[in-house]
């Protein structure tokens, strides 16, 4: 059975044709379009908006690499053990933790919304030895979840910048005239 046997083929037989088609036959009797290959100057605009689209991804991987430089001497500080004091505002943690003997507190810049900490719970907490007021909850949500929602953010990015680059080359390839 045909695909023109079937009541929607019948169906669609009977919708006129916009692009002035009047030949009534089977589908593979349709006309085949072949586009021309770009030109130069449309195929340089074309790799221009794929470059700004490269750059759109790119941005984000570039800010979350940065986020990683500046905290990389709190990422390779001392580890203490904390815990939980306060919830400002009922969402962001304050962690109090001891260096020599000394009281210290470090607040996130992360709301807890899911309730993720409570008052009295135990953390770990990075800080930078020359000076613990530099420090951080020690967790994935402190330390990673920034650069890793921009990397992937960025990535989707640049990912359709290469797949669309490569779609037009395959595309200019394959309909330029052979010699």
């Amino acid at each position: 059975m045909s695909s023109r046997d079937s009541s929607l083929g019948a169906w669609a037989d009977k919708i006129p044709r916009v692009d002035g088609w009047t030949h009534d036959s089977d589908w593979k009797d349709e006309p085949v379009v072949q586009d021309s290959p770009l030109t130069p100057e449309d195929l340089a605009h074309e790799f221009k908006q794929i470059g700004i689209l490269f750059l759109m991804g790119l941005a984000p991987i570039l800010l979350a690499a940065c986020l990683i430089a500046k905290d990389w001497h709190i990422l390779n500080g001392e580890q203490t053990a904390a815990k939980i004091v306060e919830l400002r505002g009922g969402r962001r943690p304050v962690a109090r933790f001891y260096v020599d003997g000394q009281k210290y507190f470090v607040t996130s810049y992360y709301t807890n919304r899911s309730h993720v900490y409570n008052v009295g719970d135990a953390v770990n907490v990075r800080y930078f030895p020359a000076d613990p007021n530099q420090a951080v909850i020690d967790g994935l949500l402190h330390l990673y979840l920034g650069p890793i929602l921009l990397t992937g953010f960025g990535s989707v990015f640049v990912l359709l910048a290469i797949g669309c680059g490569i779609y037009i080359l395959c595309k200019q390839t394959s309909s330029a005239p052979a010699n």
